[in-house]
């Protein structure tokens, strides 16, 4: 997993299938239909809530191609024109205020103001700048969406998300989604409470995506979404998926970070003892990243001590 810690400023996209399943609760938890006019429940018995409760202002509308998103809270969207004001905020009561929260928003254009110019706008949570979008985007997220999400500590009784238009631009969104998650997570304890940890990279190797909201099993108590590996891999190695076969894992679904088992039920290795497992992935130079890897022993031929040894490196450092 790879996280940025930003204390101020990213931009962020995550291009993921639309569909959605039910989320597990660890505490505090919103699903929230931006633009829709009433409370659902899907197909997976997640419930939804129209955005109407929370005072957005702004108005509602409907992507263009309704079709193409499989659920109803990814075709409705609510945008904010700036007649409305230069910020936009939903306004999120929340049990535990200082505690830590999970936030992700489905964001997509689709040419729903048949304008076919998608907007630059800028979001924050509290006063921290969080998104920032560009016209143009690319053309498959602005006509498909992306999700972006990230990890933040919420001082107050409420999680402020707001909109800020650009020159005359209208800000977008099609569903927010808050979770309350562990306050020790991701280390916390050493990185503070100021620190906003935004998702740059969460892959699960050797095994397809899955999570909350896309997948029928494979639950993430965090409402964590885990995409495959295979797209940032070297291909110049040559490397095989290696499966537990069903045996127990240990140690999995802990405090504080609650790591899903099916994380650690599928591993990749290399083919060849001469090669090695590589991973690219751009970074921006100028922002700081925290790195999290997730090891276990699944395969049954390496059954005790010094069988398997290998080292890790980034940028060349052990």
């Amino acid at each position: 997993m790879l996280l940025l810690l930003l204390p101020q400023l990213f931009f962020f996209f995550l291009l993921l299938p639309s569909f959605c399943s039910s989320i597990p609760s660890y505490g505090v938890t919103y699903s929230i239909d931006c633009g829709g006019s009433s409370n659902f429940t899907s197909e997976f018995n997640q419930t939804w809530l129209s955005d109407r409760y929370f005072s957005p202002g702004g108005s509602p509308a409907l992507v263009a191609e309704p079709h193409r998103f499989s659920q109803p809270q990814e075709r409705s969207l609510r945008f904010f024109p700036v007649s409305a004001g230069k910020k936009s905020c939903y306004s999120l009561p929340v049990a535990a205020p200082g505690g830590r929260y999970y936030l992700r928003t489905f964001t997509v254009y689709d040419n729903y103001d048949s304008k076919l110019r998608s907007p630059s706008f800028d979001v924050s949570l509290g006063p921290t700048l969080v998104f920032s979008w560009r016209s143009p985007w690319p053309p498959s997220v602005s006509r498909s969406g992306a999700y972006s999400d990230l990890l933040s500590f919420v001082p107050s009784d409420t999680a402020d998300l707001c909109f800020y238009s650009i020159a005359t631009d209208p800000p977008v969104v099609a569903s927010i989604e808050l979770f309350q998650v562990d306050p020790l997570s991701y280390d916390s304890a050493t990185t503070g409470k100021n620190l906003v940890l935004v998702n740059y990279g969460r892959l699960t190797c050797g095994s397809d995506l899955f999570g909350p909201g896309f997948s029928q099993n494979g639950q993430d108590r965090f409402g964590r979404v885990w995409q495959s590996d295979a797209g940032y891999r070297n291909p110049n190695f040559k490397i095989k998926s290696i499966s537990a076969g069903g045996r127990k894992i240990l140690g999995s679904d802990q405090a504080p970070n609650f790591f899903p088992t099916r994380l650690y039920e599928m591993a990749v290795t290399t083919v060849s003892d001469k090669d090695y497992l590589e991973y690219l992935l751009p970074v921006d130079s100028k922002l700081d990243y925290m790195v999290w890897f997730h090891f276990a022993e699944i395969d049954s031929g390496v059954n005790a001590a010094g069988k398997r040894v290998f080292d890790v490196l980034s940028k060349g450092t052990t």
